[in-house]
């Protein structure tokens, strides 16, 4: 048999929980018994080339995917899913290929140009034991991201770009009724952000952000069993929040521009801080400014005028518009730019660019002349 046929056992395995299939499931799509696939993933049987090409089209990978010699090593110490309460475990799984495929992507782009570094180490939590954090701790976090970001206590513009210049890798997925609305995980010592912004609005985008951003710096040297937990893990939900809502809106910059904390003085507000009516209640609460019946009643003034999940600006054409993830497309723009065959080399991959670009819509690596990759800080060409 030819040996480029051959197929990568883990490859067949990554590719079938990426899709969320069973065995049986994608034996039965390929008119085969369970064994049979099970021994292929086992690497106990070689299927043929006209099989293989079964194999890439059912499950919607590229044949070249299934037999590259590139092998798929994820090494992770971190993987926090926020989600719905009852998730098929197989469906966490195919998120969570999603992101480790995602992150072959990225290392397969550092052997071709440098991408910034994590720069935040020093602001990670040490602590390896479940504790519950004082709020002066969170805060205290918060204030140092702004400080080493030089932001002030005015609104954050652009927090995926705040995000991506310190190293942090962000990937946007749209996918309907998976129930699953982030995943962070640290692979290979880097951290990664994958959101699935399925019928979100922009100032909710910008929230589940800065909330991964908290479990970064908060929990991330805590033991995996922690995060499994389902009492703790709640608990690590609610510091998180905690976190986004001081980052996104500092004490002594956000109480200068609230004049009236009614519904109408925040949503004139929204705009300008980019976060949700909603978000700023809860932060009015924890500051003190209101109690618990004044944030019933402006909740309920919303669900009558609006919808929790459409408020003003979050649709239409004053919309606020959501912030894309930017540094990959300019990390291609700058290796066109230089003349570099990235599509060739991804192709030897096994990871043509038509196939990522189907897998992360918001990539583009066509018609870049018009963008600029110098705005994007430590992009060189890897010798």
């Amino acid at each position: 048999m030819n040996t480029i046929s051959r197929l990568d056992p883990a490859k067949l395995k990554f590719a079938r929980e990426l899709r969320c299939e069973t065995i049986v499931g994608l034996a039965n799509k390929l008119g085969v018994s369970r064994q049979a696939v099970s021994n292929w993933e086992n690497g106990n049987r070689i299927p043929e080339f006209n099989m293989i090409q079964g194999i890439s089209k059912e499950l919607n990978v590229p044949y070249s995917f299934l037999v590259s010699k590139e092998k798929i090593c994820i090494s992770s110490s971190m993987a926090l899913f926020r989600s719905k309460v009852a998730i098929p475990k197989r469906t966490l799984i195919s998120f969570e290929k999603i992101l480790d495929l995602y992150s072959v992507f990225v290392r397969e782009t550092e052997n071709l140009v440098s991408l910034p570094k994590f720069r935040l180490s020093s602001l990670i939590l040490k602590n390896k034991d479940f504790s519950i954090l004082d709020e002066k701790i969170i805060e205290n976090r918060a204030k140092k991201v702004r400080e080493f970001s030089s932001l002030g206590n005015g609104p954050i513009s652009n927090i995926t770009a705040l995000l991506e210049r310190a190293g942090i890798m962000i990937a946007y997925v749209s996918e309907p009724k998976s129930g699953v609305y982030a995943l962070t995980k640290k692979i290979n010592n880097r951290y990664f952000i994958l959101l699935n912004v399925y019928e979100q609005s922009a100032v909710r985008i910008r929230f589940s952000l800065a909330h991964e951003l908290g479990h970064i710096l908060l929990h991330s040297n805590y033991d995996s069993g922690i995060y499994k937990n389902t009492v703790l893990h709640k608990r690590l939900e609610k510091e998180a929040d905690l976190f986004a809502s001081i980052l996104l809106m500092p004490q002594d910059g956000f109480l200068l521009d609230v004049i009236r904390p009614t519904l109408g003085g925040l949503t004139l507000l929204k705009p300008h801080w980019k976060v949700s009516i909603q978000s700023m209640v809860m932060r009015l609460c924890q500051l003190g400014i209101l109690d618990e019946s004044h944030k019933i009643m402006i909740f309920k003034e919303i669900s009558r005028k609006y919808s929790r999940f459409n408020e003003p600006y979050d649709n239409g054409k004053n919309k606020i518009k959501i912030d894309y993830p930017s540094l990959m497309n300019a990390a291609f723009e700058f290796l066109n730019n230089q003349g570099v065959d990235y599509k060739n080399y991804f192709s030897k991959e096994g990871m043509p660019i038509e196939f990522i670009q189907k897998e992360f819509s918001y990539l583009s690596f066509l018609d870049m002349q018009n963008r600029r990759a110098n705005k994007v800080p430590h992009l060189r060409i890897v010798k």
